[in-house]
């Protein structure tokens, strides 16, 4: 299977849009997608996240093998847009205490996924980003370490 589809998926890395590209590249989508429909995977909706990416907006389709648990939006696109350089306001003004080895290992895992091509940067100013981005309605979203199980300090 991977042979037949190999012109494809070549055609197919060539169409993605150069965000999904970087991201997905080396990826089978199609012999995965194949082999998803093959074995009959009961989430078919996951193959267009992969192909097109997740929107942050609007609803989805839910997966049959779950039960369906819908919360309406209360916003808009537009209305997250136009309040993005406020909500980035906030967040990054917001003072946290951190935990000294979250620092390091959240350091450690940005620097691995930037040499890893799964991120741009870095950027040392908002208004770098916002240069990068050719826009000012962007949002920050503040990362952090989950501690589970067996990780946790004794």
């Amino acid at each position: 299977m991977a042979i037949k589809l190999a012109d494809a998926e070549m055609d197919l890395h060539k169409s993605l849009p150069a965000p999904l590209a970087k991201v997905l590249e080396g990826k089978r989508l199609l012999l995965w997608r194949g082999l998803l429909e093959k074995y009959g995977y009961d989430d078919m909706g996951v193959v267009p996240f992969m192909f097109e990416g997740v929107k942050l907006v609007g609803a989805h389709d839910a997966a049959p093998c779950f039960p369906l648990l819908l919360r309406p939006a209360t916003l808009v696109a537009e209305d997250l847009q136009t309040s993005a350089c406020w909500r980035r306001k906030a967040t990054v003004g917001r003072s946290t205490q951190m935990d000294p080895t979250h620092i390091e290992h959240l350091e450690a895992t940005a620097t691995e996924e930037l040499e890893l091509g799964f991120m741009e940067g870095p950027f040392f100013s908002e208004s770098e980003v916002s240069n990068y981005l050719g826009r000012d309605d962007w949002c920050v979203v503040r990362r952090f370490v989950l501690v589970q199980g067996a990780e946790m300090p004794s």
